[in-house]
């Protein structure tokens, strides 16, 4: 059963289905942070309820966006629903164009490297 990686290095590429570490800590410093459209209005777009946020915030020694893509990464009807374009499309609706640039230049990193 594969990971949902791509091993270049030592680094993960990002897929329609997962994350590299470096895109998830440059999302997390963006999202993680209070803000009107910050982590838990993407939790809530990509449907979990007041339970999984509250589970989320209780784990206070970690990034909360971290944790949410964990459980994103690992959630087949998550991950299925809505693959990271989707996930990008819902930040750009919520206004978040600094973490839809982030995701983008990875993406176009991604496609240069592998041409």
């Amino acid at each position: 059963m594969s990971s949902g990686y791509f091993s270049v290095g030592f680094e993960s590429l990002p897929t329609a289905h997962s994350l590299s570490r470096e895109l998830r800590s440059k999302l997390s410093v963006i999202l993680d942070p209070p803000h009107e459209n910050d982590w838990k209005v993407l939790a809530e777009k990509l449907g979990l309820g007041y339970t999984g946020i509250r589970w989320i915030e209780c784990r206070n020694a970690f990034s909360p966006t971290e944790i949410l893509f964990n459980l994103w990464e690992t959630t087949d009807s998550l991950k299925l629903q809505y693959p990271l374009q989707k996930m990008a499309n819902i930040l750009q609706e919520m206004g978040r164009d600094d973490a839809v640039e982030v995701i983008e230049a990875q993406f176009h990193g991604w496609k240069e490297t592998t041409v």
